[in-house]
């Protein structure tokens, strides 16, 4: 072999083996670059959603008037509310209770979790709802977070809900 071609070679060999690596280490870490991350989301449709459905909003500016030195949060993750110990189930656990919310959460001025409220209509009639409630039920229970939920059809007074919540 003479050494231009010797020197071609490696040249290649080197080439090939610079490549292989940049592969090998976009599939160890495969983080997108900005632009990538853009161009997931680019091409769908988004718009702005109004955070509460009228019968919520309602509901709240209640619940503001009957808590005035309480803060009132809306549409919480439940991932936010409860912890999950560390260990093999932890994983699972959380797997468990994402993407599920709690309507409205009251704290005090340290911002303790002092109370969680659903406010139910008819769709929380349906089996499956059923379930999902049952499950975010038990979760705080668990957790030593008290739940009231309330019917849609059922709003109480502002001395009413007072009572109700009697912190």
């Amino acid at each position: 072999m003479t050494p231009v071609t010797l020197l071609v070679f490696s040249l290649l060999v080197l080439a090939i083996l610079y490549g292989a690596a940049k592969i090998a280490e976009r599939y160890r870490n495969p983080q997108k670059s900005e632009p990538e991350k853009i161009k997931d989301v680019g091409n769908f449709k988004f718009f702005k959603k109004r955070l509460l459905t009228p019968s919520e909003i309602s509901f709240f500016n209640l619940l503001l008037r009957a808590t005035p030195d309480l803060f009132v949060f809306t549409q919480v993750a439940l991932s936010q509310l409860v912890g999950i110990p560390s260990g093999p189930e932890k994983l699972s656990s959380f797997n468990r209770i994402n993407r599920m919310s709690v309507d409205f959460v009251l704290c005090d001025a340290q911002l303790n979790t002092l109370l969680a409220i659903e406010l139910d209509d008819s769709t929380h009639d349906r089996p499956a709802r059923v379930e999902k409630d049952l499950k975010k039920d038990t979760v705080l229970a668990i957790a030593g977070i008290r739940l009231i939920r309330i019917r849609v059809e059922s709003i109480p007074t502002i001395e009413g809900l007072q009572q109700l919540i009697a912190l």
